[in-house]
């Protein structure tokens, strides 16, 4: 989690050691996300990580006042409702807390169907699926309630009964075959 912090806090910096690298001068190595990280933290206070600022909660923005003083009319308001970083978003609403109740499925069910029920093709494709959302969620994809989130939860739903079915009958078949051997 860390690392995600520390890559996202630099993103800048690992753009430009990525253009160097692949020797383009024409990538667009620009970082338009990062520095939202840097804001909604330097806002929040210690206890705020946690429970967050609830439904209504807002942040403060340099960036955005700086365009209102500039005379930018591209940008919103500075004290700002909303943020374009689906991470950030679940953080600034309900902190660490409501980012662990609401992805903790989800982390489960793609961890439990790309390494523990890989054998089956149903709950390893959208394991996959499911972690690259929540990968995504990461730099952008802001949940909200959309047809792409109802078939996220709804897919992994779906996953864990076909894992937790799987599981069951391998649990009958062991108990037949003690009940054979004795």
């Amino acid at each position: 989690m860390s690392a995600y912090f520390f890559m996202l806090n630099n993103l800048e910096d690992v753009l430009n050691i990525f253009k160097s690298i692949i020797g383009r001068n024409d990538f667009e190595g620009a970082d338009t996300r990062s520095f939202l990280y840097q804001e909604l933290f330097a806002d929040f206070k210690g206890y705020e990580f946690i429970l967050g600022r609830g439904f209504l909660g807002t942040y403060f923005s340099d960036y955005f006042l700086m365009l209102m003083q500039n005379l930018d009319d591209t940008g919103d308001f500075y004290q700002r409702f909303g943020i374009e970083v689906g991470f950030l978003q679940l953080i600034l609403k309900g902190g660490f807390v409501f980012y662990f109740l609401y992805t903790l499925p989800l982390w489960y069910v793609a961890i439990q169907g790309i390494f523990w029920h890989s054998e089956m093709k149903i709950p390893f494709y959208i394991g996959i699926y499911v972690l690259v959302e929540l990968l995504l969620m990461f730099f952008e994809n802001i949940p909200y309630f959309s047809f792409q989130f109802s078939i996220l939860f709804l897919f992994a739903g779906f996953a864990y009964r076909i894992m937790y079915i799987n599981t069951q009958n391998k649990k009958i078949v062991i108990r037949k075959e003690i009940v054979i051997l004795a």
